[in-house]
């Protein structure tokens, strides 16, 4: 394998892994709308955390890692 190979090869890994990593974030931005459409209204209580974290969070410490 020529260096020129190895290079379009690592460059073409390298945008997959950013067309990812920004579908990872989108996700997570709209799992944290969706969780702010549906308490729409409602008083902010204990509940609520695990609602808008949890999905939030999970999907951005993915990213990370990937």
């Amino acid at each position: 394998m020529s260096q020129v190979d190895s290079d379009e090869l690592w460059k073409r890994h390298h945008d997959g892994q950013d067309k990812y990593t920004y579908f990872l974030l989108a996700a997570a931005g709209a799992a944290i709308g969706y969780a702010l459409q549906k308490a729409d209204g409602d008083k902010l209580s204990m509940w609520l955390i695990p609602f808008f974290g949890a999905p939030g969070v999970t999907i951005v410490v993915a990213s990370e890692f990937s």
